[in-house]
């Protein structure tokens, strides 16, 4: 699959304006504070994925112990999501 890579998101900033950009092209209502609470419960649950180092999709995770995560959000750009880059994104 080409140049795909997922990595953590590094700063609370880099997930303010990459994430929420994300939700508001999907006609999401992101909440003033969501960020800094999806942070709060699980500082690692983060991740973008890159398409040549290009953000073109992330996920929001929280892990509850060693055997449950909830997914909060996941989404990729409309033009990739025909190619299984979110798979990839569930795996992490």
């Amino acid at each position: 699959m080409e140049d795909f890579k997922v990595r953590p998101v590094k700063t609370e900033e880099e997930l303010e304006s990459v994430v929420k950009n994300f939700m508001v092209k999907e006609d999401w209502r992101p909440g003033l504070k969501d960020t800094e609470c999806y942070l709060a419960c699980d500082p690692s649950g983060a991740f973008l994925g890159e398409f040549n180092e290009k953000p073109i999709a992330f996920i929001l995770m929280t892990k509850y112990g060693d055997r449950f995560a909830f997914v909060g959000c996941c989404i990729v750009n409309k033009e990739y999501r025909e190619r299984d880059m979110v798979v990839k994104l569930l795996s992490t």
